[in-house]
């Protein structure tokens, strides 16, 4: 097997090779990597070295900033959310619930620290995204105006679905409101059952960062009740971090030789002479733009 053939049947696999300080680094998932794929890659991990380092394959490290930004970029992802945002308003397409019911007496007082814990441990859950002269921008905010607000109600039973749904689909002002919003409704029939529901903007976050989300919570509302404050490590990098790391990466589109000059080259030739609309069937009449 050729190099070349080693890196398409990684690709194949859902596997990525890159350079890191000029160590190969090798990220596939769970499984894919046979033990001939693995023998494979360390027999011929110098010739890979040599190849990825000719194709200008070397990765900057992602690592914490060492001072505090005033103003970050925006990564490409939340860009094209910031666009969206920009030409439809405040909306709910975007927003991604995790309701949990609570049993048994709750520490409302607790509850509202660990909200303050987890956001303060989390910037992504404290940044708004202002613009000047039409350029958004993430704006990391502090204090008082970073604790997310705790709303309380009380609701029967019967209710609660209903208002859930209604929670859930307030839209969001990502120029000003932190982009995680949390009610707490407690069934009237009972005192002791709750229904804790987090709304999450995209922005901030996907379905996977509800897990790490609710485990933080978790463990920081377990410390709270005791009086204590949760005792994690810091996170060795913030959101921000990554999309100054994107951006050295994939470089600027005004240099032919960047990383993003090439890719966006590749797809002009790839899609070039396909249609402008695809004539799918549809249930509905296509708006004009």
């Amino acid at each position: 097997m050729s190099c070349a053939e080693l890196l398409l049947e990684l690709r194949n696999l859902g596997a990525r090779v890159w350079l890191e300080d000029d160590r190969l680094r090798v990220a596939a998932p769970q499984g894919a990597l046979t033990n001939e794929i693995r023998r494979e890659l360390k027999d011929r991990r110098s010739e890979l070295l040599d190849w990825l380092k000719r194709q200008g394959s070397v990765r900057p490290v992602l690592k914490a900033r060492t001072e505090s930004a005033e103003r970050l970029p925006l990564s490409y992802a939340q860009q094209r959310l910031w666009f969206l945002y920009q030409m439809e308003g405040a909306g709910a397409a975007y927003n991604i619930p995790l309701a949990l019911r609570l049993e048994g007496e709750l520490n409302v007082r607790a509850l509202e620290e660990a909200l303050g814990d987890v956001v303060e441990r989390h910037e992504a859950l404290r940044t708004v995204y202002p613009q000047e002269e039409g350029v958004p921008y993430q704006k990391v905010l502090t204090g008082e105006e970073a604790r997310p607000r705790l709303t309380v109600e009380s609701v029967r039973e019967e209710e609660l679905s209903e208002r859930l749904g209604e929670a859930a689909g307030v839209g969001m002002e990502l120029e000003r409101e932190l982009p995680l919003r949390v009610w707490l409704f407690r069934v009237a029939e009972d005192e002791r059952r709750h229904v804790l529901l987090l709304v999450l903007h995209h922005i901030a976050g996907d379905g996977w960062s509800l897990g790490p989300l609710g485990r933080d919570l978790e463990e920081a509302y377990g410390a709270r009740v005791k009086g204590k404050t949760p005792e994690w490590e810091a996170l060795p990098v913030q959101y921000g971090d990554y999309t100054l790391w994107q951006r050295e990466l994939l470089g600027s589109e005004t240099d032919p030789e960047s990383v993003i000059s090439r890719q966006l080259e590749f797809w002009k030739k790839a899609l070039e002479g396909m249609p402008e609309e695809l004539a799918l069937p549809t249930d509905r009449t296509r708006p004009g733009v």
